[in-house]
């Protein structure tokens, strides 16, 4: 039984025993904890991302403004979109030199559809994405990316569980290790059970990511990785909980078995409210990840995890968010074993007018490579947004500033990017 049936059939059993009795191309990661519980508005953590938006359709929309209430077909729901978008990129290659600038032609389409049962009791999901970037003058970059999504959730009266896949077939842009454009094909299933139980709570995550480069001087980067994550939590008071989570995660490689390995990553979280009228939420991680290769030759992990963020929403038109990270993950590329990554990143958006938003953002990250190579990176973005008459279409404009300095010779660059363009959804 291949790993991904394997999954499928736990899920299956595992639901049905509580029913009975109750991007970037030098590193691509599989998805990290959801760590949810019923208690909290942010049911996920800051590392949640990957499971919160990669596994599940309809979360796509706009971060400033509901559009609608989309187009109602019998018990489904569906939610048609599309966007264009025009930007100059003044280094479309992330080249340390020999620049070249272009301009990008960006078409976003996509459809969700949901259709809730039993009154939401249960509800299915099903979505299809495809991004089209075509350029002025590097016209051999032209490419089509695509995404599937579906899944499900179920809500009883003593837990709920969700199962949600995310297909996903990219193509490249440079042929570089600079982009993540590489051309490659990402598959992620993911399960969640969730068991509240008065003033403690209790999950099982459980995923499977599959890897596979289309270039076959890539496929020995070809993998899967199967993790599995039984939570805890517990409520200290009325407005904090504590945690505790063990993830184990199997990482099998398709040609390179020399990199087959076993992640074992306990950790310990905290998360609850600060001062009067709940408005700041925070939440934090420590744990100690061992990273084991079967081959001597690779270079293990044996070093210390966290994640945290801290969020300020004032009201419903702005927040504040600060987050924080530090994992390892598997390189991609034939010298090191993992990459760490270290991540510090503030963002603040605001509804200004009933037609207007803006949203800001900085990041700084530090990648510690296995092998000795260090990177550092600075991002900047400001996004401003109009939402035009009858609140169906808005239009858009954006200012992103990226670089990034290695202390390997040949791996910096700076590249600006501004767009503007127009969005519609229903």
């Amino acid at each position: 039984m291949s790993p991904r049936n394997l999954l499928k059939a736990i899920l299956i059993v595992v639901t049905f025993s509580f029913a009975c009795g109750s991007q970037v191309a030098w590193a691509v990661w599989a998805p990290e904890p959801q760590s949810g519980g019923k208690y909290f508005r942010d049911k996920g953590t800051m590392s949640s991302a990957d499971y919160y938006y990669l596994g599940r359709t309809g979360t796509r929309n706009s971060e400033d403004y509901y559009y609608g209430k989309g187009l109602r077909a019998g018990i489904l729901n569906i939610r048609p979109r599309t966007s264009y978008a025009r930007e100059f990129d003044s280094n479309i290659f992330l080249k340390p030199s020999d620049k070249k600038t272009d301009w990008v032609n960006r078409l976003d389409s996509g459809i969700d559809v949901q259709a809730p049962l039993q009154d939401g009791k249960y509800v299915l999901y099903g979505g299809v994405q495809s991004q089209s970037e075509w350029m002025v003058h590097n016209t051999g970059s032209n490419h089509t990316n695509w995404i599937f999504q579906g899944g499900g959730q179920a809500n009883f009266n003593h837990f709920s569980c969700s199962v949600f896949e995310d297909f996903r077939k990219t193509s490249d842009r440079s042929g570089t290790d600079f982009t993540g454009f590489n051309r490659r094909e990402e598959n992620y299933l993911t399960g969640l059970i969730d068991v509240p139980m008065s003033q403690v709570f209790f999950e099982n995550e459980m995923s499977h990511y599959y890897l596979h480069f289309r270039n076959s001087s890539e496929h020995l980067n070809d993998r899967w990785e199967l993790r599995e994550i039984p939570r805890f939590g517990m409520d200290i008071g009325g407005r904090t909980q504590a945690l505790v989570e063990y993830a184990i995660t199997p990482i099998r490689y398709f040609s390179q078995t020399s990199r087959d390995g076993l992640a074992n990553a306990p950790s310990l979280g905290i998360r609850g409210f600060l001062g009067k009228g709940d408005l700041w939420s925070y939440q934090a991680w420590g744990g100690y990840e061992n990273r084991s290769y079967d081959s001597s030759s690779k270079k293990d992990y044996n070093n210390f995890i966290a994640r945290g963020d801290i969020r300020f929403r004032p009201s419903p038109l702005s927040e504040l968010i600060a987050e924080a990270g530090r994992r390892p993950e598997e390189a991609v590329n034939s010298t090191d074993s993992w990459v760490t990554r270290n991540d510090l990143g503030v963002r603040y958006r605001r509804k200004v007018t009933d037609y207007g938003a803006l949203n800001v953002g900085a990041s700084v990250g530090q990648y510690d490579f296995s092998g000795g190579r260090d990177d550092f990176f600075w991002e900047a973005l400001t996004k401003g947004e109009i939402l035009l008459p009858g609140k169906f279409a808005s239009i858009f404009g954006e200012y992103r500033f990226m670089q990034k300095h290695s202390n390997q010779s040949g791996n910096d660059y700076i590249d600006h990017r501004i767009n503007f363009g127009v969005k519609m959804e229903m």
